[in-house]
């Protein structure tokens, strides 16, 4: 079992939370937010998971094997970087961070210490995503596409949809949990 600590609970905080404990595999034994008030629904929905305000106390938990960071973009590099140095696994909201060289450093520090990090892309199974795969699969050329998704307007070709197809959720969610129970458990998974 994969014991996860979320830090965020604010807009998408509360889907990663419900999706990894519904996880086969997986718990989440701690959710962090600085907002307490987010979190007093948490003990209602799930029964024994611990809360804290402070990302520290999460970080530094010896039950916590990965955390995972939904909190705005100007956090992820310092939060990721001291989840890297407890030791811990870490999958981060896209972006990874918010330069380049602060990514690099990520990578780098994920590497040294054989820890899996990975960023999440939130976005693979909406309708605009959907219809890039379709056209890319039929071969058409996806220049000049648009694309209109529900609720959104005209959606242009970014790096945020194309990131997406690079993974589908069940053979990312698949990788996340195969590379954390290798490192975790140091299972030989050939």
């Amino acid at each position: 079992m994969i014991r996860i600590g979320v830090i965020g609970y604010g807009y998408w905080g509360p889907n990663l939370v419900r999706n990894f404990m519904t996880a086969p595999g997986s718990a989440v034994t701690r959710v962090c937010d600085l907002r307490k008030e987010r979190l007093s629904t948490l003990g209602k929905l799930y029964q024994g998971l611990e809360t804290c305000s402070d990302s520290a106390d999460l970080i530094n938990d010896p039950q916590i094997d990965a955390v995972v960071i939904a909190t705005p973009v100007s956090t992820h590099f310092e939060l990721a970087m001291s989840a890297l140095k407890a030791g811990k696994h870490v999958l981060v909201e896209k972006p990874l961070a918010a330069r380049s060289d602060q990514a690099r450093k990520l990578v780098d520090e994920a590497a040294a210490r054989n820890l899996v990090l990975l960023v999440d892309h939130t976005f693979v199974y909406t309708d605009a995503v959907r219809k890039i795969r379709e056209l890319i699969a039929s071969g058409q050329s996806l220049e000049d596409q648009h694309l209109q998704g529900p609720g959104r307007n005209f959606v242009a070709l970014r790096s945020h949809y194309i990131d997406s197809l690079c993974c589908e959720r069940s053979r990312w969610q698949a990788a996340f949990f195969s590379h954390v129970k290798t490192k975790i458990f140091r299972v030989d998974s050939s």
